[in-house]
């Protein structure tokens, strides 16, 4: 009797690398922005930086990244000092669609496979000289046809992995009604115990699910993970505090469970993009 494959749909395939690179985002002047035939990925490493995508205006974080459509105009908002990796690629795919213009919010395994991703590819490729007729990145000499095909698989599985992440997602935050329930019960908790200092494994035990359910559901609803929220909840909490102008700054970290000043401070820079004090002042006429 003969054996019968079971056909493997290609809902992704990577053909070609167009360029592969870290920018400098501290530019003097305001780009001009572009759009090219080709999809884009857009990854901070650090720090945090605006874009505005076909007239959008999305500010990234540390760990976020915007894939751009083909023939979408993007251009960075304003000057920062944010690390960026670019990797801009070839693909055939149905479904890529469903990620293009919009920020995405990767686990600490997505992060961690992209970075790998593009520290394979970086070496690989070279910037074209000025004068050259042709645009984006050249093939370095002697690169093996092996690391070709690792970079090709890997980030096809990163893309693959991005897509049914989403699609996982959006079930749970869109047709589960209990799901957007147990959210509004988790989100009402970590409002209440502001002033605290919680882990994954608190929030986990109050919402009587396990942590991984716990994440799921927050990057379903809110598009981060639970400590990112509850630390944006405490920072807006801060602003509050500062505009009553009641209580000095190292009052303020207390009141919202920050063991430091500094700590404090460093998270508030990090939601805002300014320091507290800096803050204050731009608050007081």
């Amino acid at each position: 009797m003969p054996y019968a494959s079971t056909n493997i749909p290609d809902i992704l395939s990577i053909k070609g690398i167009f360029t592969v690179h870290s920018p400098s985002l501290s530019f003097s002047v305001v780009d001009c922005g572009e759009a090219h035939e080709f999809p884009e990925i857009f990854f901070l490493d650090r720090g945090k930086h605006s874009l505005i995508v076909e007239g959008q205006n999305h500010t990234l974080s540390s760990g976020q990244m915007v894939i751009y459509a083909p023939n979408s105009h993007h251009r960075s908002a304003s000057p920062s000092d944010a690390v960026a990796s670019i990797i801009s690629f070839d693909v055939e795919s149905r479904d890529l669609c469903k990620l293009y213009n919009r920020v995405i919010t990767l686990t600490t395994e997505q992060e961690k496979n992209f970075k790998a991703i593009f520290d394979l590819a970086a070496p690989c490729f070279i910037k074209r000289p000025p004068n050259d007729v042709e645009r984006g990145a050249k093939l370095c000499d002697g690169v093996d046809e092996y690391i070709l095909q690792r970079i090709k698989l890997s980030l096809e599985a990163f893309l693959t992995d991005l897509l049914a992440f989403r699609q996982e997602s959006e079930f749970h935050s869109s047709k589960n009604e209990k799901w957007n329930e147990e959210y509004a019960r988790a989100l009402d908790f970590l409002k209440q115990n502001i002033d605290k200092s919680l882990t994954l494994e608190d929030m986990a035990r109050e919402c009587k699910m396990s942590v991984s359910k716990l994440k799921l559901m927050f990057r379903g609803n809110y598009g981060g993970g639970p400590l990112s929220c509850f630390l944006e909840l405490k920072i807006d909490e801060a602003k509050k505090l500062i505009q009553n102008g009641n209580m000095n700054f190292s009052e303020i970290a207390s009141a919202l469970g920050f063991n430091s000043l500094h700590y404090f401070s460093r998270a508030f820079k990090k939601i805002t993009g300014i320091s507290p004090s800096v803050y204050k002042k731009s608050i007081i006429k």
